[in-house]
């Protein structure tokens, strides 16, 4: 007989069961346990095989609960035919079917159209491979129809599959490469702690480099523990000792990856954090607990958890706790040789009517001190005052951290990890006026936590941002790649492009898996970047108007692919390209407001003149090639605004407003 006990179950006292004798070709798959039999056999049979035939030693349905004769009758159908019960547990409704079609049907337009502009502007691309993969996927879409129309699920789940990842590929190696791009990720806490001694920290980087990653926002602190030996802060005892913020630093450098320290400015305690570091589930976090809970923001019933939060916040109001927070900042940005901070957590928790935070003595006595209202009895007028003033409270911060960051190191690129819902929302839930900052050159960069899964859905957020922003900062989508396929991952990845950006963050290392890394090598991220955006813009500009000028002069050398605009309009656009190349030539980063703006106001003027003078190519056949010249110009058009925003920050011509 050969035994091979997988289960132990438990059926209820006074359940009846057969004894049988087992022939040495029987299989047991399970036992029934905790019966003492006068036999001396201390396991009865539950279920017995013999080749394809099975046993049930007992009344199915009279004997045991619901739960373990349905797990025992599943177990018994897996082993007999493997992936049945797969099979029968994945079912496509009409309405999913629907949805599942115009989902490949987007993926399918979109990739058609990422190869058709790569044949048409003659990209370096391995066109056979991607017409194989697409092909691949066409293929795999038909196999999918014909299981879904035959109600065989399971395998039309897999086909469905194959179509995603076939068509992304191809999506992926179809796609330009920019030259100049952000391509930035958040370096989390659980990977940063998993790679806590020198030899990982360069293979973690390695990684992203092999990934052509070019800048990182390492997780500076973290539920109130600073990542390396601060003087102010206590260290994360899971990594205590360890100086992963400077290994952090060096291994990034040596592969040309900028590094931004990323700071949790007002949240300093969380209790799903306690049990990573052996506290008690309300310990309210080292900051609170070394200083004073009397720093701590609580609600009107003294509690210092938001409602339905987990975590602890400071008062924005208080002087110590803003001096402590800026104190934190202050010594990376002395001590460490970063190339940015990033400001996250810098709002007031989620609150609304009814529960709003803020009624610990110290914000109250600030308060009420500031306006004259009395916060226990506040009406209309009063709650829209506080609001207020609470959203100055942290606009302040920024103002005043921005400004002694610029102090110290002015070439410090400072960003802000922020919510992207609409404005009023924003400011009646977190009093959070990212808006504000932008206007007023306090960060140059904006990075929404944009975490959706569907296209449509980042497409109209990152689209707000960026029209709020008004390219006086530079917006780089935060993409939440825990929740997304390769996929997924290459259609928001596009989609951020479309919308103008000039780069997108990925959250975070611990989900970017080797499918994911693979997606990047092979499409978008196949080459490294000659610069980001923000490290210096004017070189930048420089570097995409002369890929412009390229395509533009290579697309009149091939009489046999582009359609002849009449030649006064052809002259007019050389003639154009010719007077912006030379302004460019005279300016660098040092470039004043004026001199930027001189070259904006032509690069406006070449923008409307080339797609009147493509627009017949456009309308004919070649509209991809047609878009890909033209989109060069927004991006040249985003980079310059931004340029002229730090000009105008440095000249101090910016009128502060808050």
């Amino acid at each position: 007989m050969k035994t091979i006990p997988k289960k132990l179950f438990n059926f209820s006292v006074g359940s009846s069961f057969n004894i049988v004798k087992t022939l040495p070709t029987c299989q047991i798959l399970a036992n029934f346990a905790n019966y003492d039999l006068t036999s001396a056999v201390n396991m009865v049979p539950a279920i017995i095989l013999n080749n394809k035939n099975a046993y049930l030693t007992w009344s199915l349905g009279l004997q045991g609960d619901v739960t373990n004769n349905a797990k025992l009758t599943s177990l018994c159908l897996s082993e007999i035919y493997p992936g049945i019960t797969q099979e029968a547990s994945i079912q496509i409704s009409y309405a999913e079917y629907q949805t599942i079609n115009q989902e490949l049907n987007y993926l399918q337009k979109r990739t058609q159209e990422t190869i058709a502009t790569a044949k048409q502007a003659d990209l370096m691309v391995p066109m056979p491979t991607i017409e194989n993969n697409y092909n691949n996927a066409q293929e795999s879409v038909n196999k999918f129809n014909t299981a879904y129309h035959a109600r065989q699920f399971y395998q039309a789940n897999k086909y469905l599959k194959e179509a995603r990842q076939d068509f992304a590929i191809a999506f992926a190696q179809a796609m330009p490469v920019r030259p100049v791009e952000a391509r930035c990720v958040w370096l989390d806490r659980g990977t940063i702690v998993s790679v806590a001694n020198p030899q990982a920290m360069a293979k973690l980087f390695d990684r992203l480099s092999e990934a052509n990653i070019n800048c990182v926002y390492f997780e500076t602190n973290n539920a109130g523990y600073a990542m390396y030996p601060s003087q102010i802060a206590q260290q994360n005892p899971n990594i205590n000792g360890f100086d992963a913020l400077n290994a952090a630093i060096n291994e990034a450098h040596k592969r040309n990856i900028e590094l931004h320290a990323w700071f949790w400015i007002f949240n300093v305690g969380n209790t799903l954090h306690n049990k990573l570091v052996a506290k008690p589930l309300d310990f309210p976090g080292p900051v609170l607990t070394s200083h004073d809970l009397i720093w701590g923001l609580a609600g009107v019933n003294g509690s210092l958890l938001p409602p339905r939060q987990h975590e602890f916040w400071i008062d924005p109001s208080y002087d110590e706790t803003r001096n402590y927070i800026k104190s934190l900042v202050l010594e990376v940005v002395k001590k460490y040789p970063v190339d940015g901070i990033q400001l996250d957590y810098i709002r007031y928790p989620f609150n609304g009517k009814g529960s709003e935070m803020g009624y610990n003595y110290l914000g109250r006595q600030k308060f009420e001190n500031d306006t004259g209202f009395n916060l226990d009895c506040l009406n209309d007028e009063g709650l829209k005052v506080w609001q207020a003033w609470k959203i100055n409270n942290i606009s302040t911060f920024v103002r005043t951290i921005s400004s002694e960051i610029r102090q110290i190191n002015p070439n410090l690129r400072i960003s802000a990890a922020v919510y992207a819902m609409p404005k009023r929302m924003r400011l009646n839930s977190i009093q959070q006026e990212w808006e504000t900052w932008v206007k007023n050159g306090w960060i140059d960069t904006v990075n929404p936590m944009t975490y959706v899964t569907k296209a449509s859905e980042l497409s109209n957020m990152a689209s707000y941002v960026r029209e709020e922003s008004n390219d006086l900062a530079l917006v780089y989508p935060g993409l939440s790649i825990r929740q997304l396929d390769i996929a997924s991952l290459i259609e928001q990845l596009d989609t951020s492009r479309v919308v103008g950006t000039l780069g997108t963050t990925l959250f975070a290392v611990a989900q970017l898996d080797d499918d994911k890394i693979r997606l990047l090598k092979l499409g978008p991220y196949r080459k490294p970047t000659v610069l980001t955006p923000q490290s210096q813009p004017i070189e930048a500009t420089k570097l995409l108007f002369k890929d412009f000028s390229t395509m533009v002069y290579k697309y009149l050398q091939d009489p046999h692919k582009h359609i002849m605009s009449d030649q006064a309009s052809t002259n007019d656009v050389l003639y154009k390209i010719r007077v912006i190349q030379s302004k460019l030539d005279k300016i660098d980063n040092n470039a004043n407001s004026t001199q930027i703006d001189d070259v904006a106001s032509d690069i406006k003027i070449l923008a409307d003149t080339v797609n009147n003078w493509l627009r017949l190519e456009a309308f004919i056949k070649r509209g991809f090639r047609a878009q890909y010249i033209a989109n060069y110009l927004t991006q040249v058009a985003s980079i310059l605004s931004y340029a002229e925003q730090k000009s105008l920050s440095k000249e101090n011509k910016i009128s502060v407003k808050y």
